[in-house]
């Protein structure tokens, strides 16, 4: 079967000696860059992949990133069931039973999304979906996770004057858009720190320190939230 991982490395290595595997994706990601396929082509024989019902499917985290930054960062998609990404999404949440993996999983995902395009009501259709088998899980669990993750796994690039990182300034307001969204309230940005100051202070001590100290580059050095929490400094 073409889709084989086995097959598809010993056929690469008849051309290729050196190469130690390649799986349907990676045959796809190579036409796409040598000009063989559309970026519209490219994503379409994705989807079709999919649609063949394949189960255990091996992917890399960056290259599931790019097909949510193509078929979820338009400004008109607001729901990812509207789009393709459905059948992607829905297949690999599908392959594990268990919520913990799968709650690994969907924070994997994000590894290399732009998140700054996605709209707040999509990252929301999203969870939903991952917890449609776990109605008692709380939502904003979930989010105030996602945002700790998305920080700890973006790169800290600070500006030379505000020392604010930018990505993850963009990722503070995403995330308070989504909480708002979620819970049809405006919250202030004290109240949403504490809830992520739990989640940090979860986490072990070399990486409650990371998050802690990307968090805090999500301000600028003379705004209240940056003020806030630098009352936490001695904790982390």
């Amino acid at each position: 079967m073409l889709t084989d991982d086995l097959y598809l490395t010993r056929l690469i290595r008849q051309q290729n000696p050196d190469v130690l595997f390649g799986n349907f994706f990676n045959i796809l990601e190579f036409l796409y860059t040598e000009g063989f396929f559309s970026e519209d082509e490219f994503h379409e024989n994705i989807v079709n992949f999919f649609n063949i019902g394949i189960v255990d499917v091996s992917m890399r985290f960056d290259f599931l990133g790019e097909l949510i930054n193509y078929h979820l960062g338009r400004p008109d998609v607001y729901d990812f069931e509207d789009t393709n990404f459905k059948i992607i999404f829905e297949k690999i949440i599908a392959y594990s039973s268990d919520f913990g993996n799968k709650r690994k999983l969907f924070l994997d995902m994000f590894s290399n999304v732009n998140v700054k395009k996605l709209s707040p009501d999509v990252l929301i259709s999203l969870i939903s979906k991952l917890l449609e088998d776990s109605p008692t899980i709380d939502p904003q669990n979930i989010v105030n996770i996602w945002f700790v993750y998305c920080g700890l796994r973006r790169k800290v690039i600070n500006d030379a004057d505000t020392l604010i990182s930018k990505t993850h300034e963009d990722l503070w307001f995403k995330y308070k858009q989504v909480v708002e969204i979620l819970n049809d309230t405006a919250y202030s940005s004290e109240v949403l720190l504490k809830d992520i100051l739990k989640v940090i202070e979860s986490l072990d001590e070399n990486l409650s320190k990371v998050a802690f100290n990307n968090l805090k580059f999500s301000f600028a050095i003379n705004s209240e939230e940056y003020h806030f929490l630098e009352n936490f400094d001695s904790t982390f």
